[in-house]
């Protein structure tokens, strides 16, 4: 048995001995970078941990997953005693963490719901024009593609001037008007939309690659039976690309759900919304609210609560991501071809037995 053993184990480092070598490197950095941060976050996730004073650090269970997700309100604490009213009872204020992740997810969520269709359809229209190969269609599908190279603090920079609140921005100076592009919700939201649409050069490109793959016998024989254009796309072109759909889809909602860095070099996370002061700035997102505690000052015996909201929108994250593995699983893996292939030769062994 042991030299069995022995043997099977001198197979496996012979024939992936240089594999594992190889693979060394990136299994040491995965190992220190993710895994040993990832547990070490669940792990603080439930202790009151205090990075300033590590002694100020005690065990709360899931008092910070409920003091964000289920407190709306919590007691005004003076001198480490609430404070009681008339009445005798703790006197309540807004929890300002509880609304700040909710309405941060629920303005992620919004924001993710119009810029990732868009993100999706602009660039497989286009990518559906350069097919027809026009004059220049290489400019323009390089042009297409440059901008998602460019960082977005540099592009963002240029926003700031195009779309500056005072007249002397480029738009305002060239329409004459004062708009306050960047202090009201709704157009600080349109200029980092516009802002977004500058990353949708790796959707071109994967999608244009999959629309050549597309057998053109498919268009020839929809041609045949008489199909419009309209029926071409549906019956041919979006079956043909699905995969490449589903992975542009995916990988651009949680792309966008992790949107942080567009908002932060424009709106710096407002305008604030004055009506209710517990809620955060209008273009906040989760990943803003995240860097906002990180941050802050004053706020290193938070982490342990930091850590429960990275641990639970992680959790959304990676059930997205878990999404379209699912959905995706027929094309990943298994052996449903090699069955198909065998009971087919079965049939055929027994046709001819016959």
């Amino acid at each position: 048995m042991q030299s069995h053993l022995k043997e099977k184990i001198a197979y496996y480092l012979k024939g992936y001995s240089v594999a594992l070598l190889l693979l060394l490197p990136f299994l040491v950095s995965f190992v220190m970078f993710f895994v040993v941060p990832f547990v070490s976050g669940i792990n603080m996730s439930f202790f009151h941990y205090n990075i300033a004073d590590p002694s100020d650090t005690y065990f709360v269970g899931l008092d910070n997953y409920s003091y964000f997700l289920f407190t709306p309100e919590i007691p005004v604490v003076i001198g480490g005693e609430p404070l009681l009213g008339p009445d005798g009872e703790p006197m309540m204020v807004a929890n300002t963490a509880f609304y700040s992740f909710w309405y941060s997810l629920l303005y992620t969520f919004l924001f993710a719901l119009v810029i990732v269709p868009v993100s999706i359809f602009l660039p497989l229209f286009l990518a559906s024009l350069l097919k027809k190969r026009p004059y220049g269609y290489r400019l323009f599908r390089s042009l297409i593609f440059i901008p998602s190279i460019f960082a977005v603090s540099a592009t963002g920079a240029a926003f700031v001037y195009i779309f500056s609140n005072s007249e002397d921005g480029f738009i305002n100076s060239l329409l004459g008007t004062r708009i306050e592009w960047l202090n009201t919700p709704l157009s600080a939201w349109f200029v980092i939309f516009l802002l977004c649409l500058y990353g949708i050069g790796a959707n071109f490109i994967i999608l244009a690659a999959g629309l050549e793959n597309v057998p053109r016998s498919l268009y020839e024989s929809s041609l045949i039976d008489g199909c419009n254009s309209f029926q071409k796309l549906i019956y041919v072109t979006l079956p043909g690309i699905k995969y490449q759909l589903s992975l542009c889809f995916f990988t651009t909602l949680i792309g966008y759900m992790n949107l942080y860095g567009q908002n932060r070099v424009l709106t710096m996370g407002g305008p604030s919304d004055f009506a209710n002061p517990e809620r955060p700035g209008v273009t906040h997102t989760v990943i803003y609210v995240i860097q906002d505690y990180l941050t802050g000052s004053g706020k290193f015996s938070l982490m342990g609560r930091i850590s429960a909201i990275c641990i639970v929108f992680g959790l959304i994250v990676g059930g997205l991501a878990s999404l379209r593995l699912f959905l995706d699983r027929e094309k990943k893996g298994g052996n449903r071809y090699a069955t198909e292939f065998k009971a087919y030769f079965e049939a055929r062994k027994a046709a001819e037995g016959r």
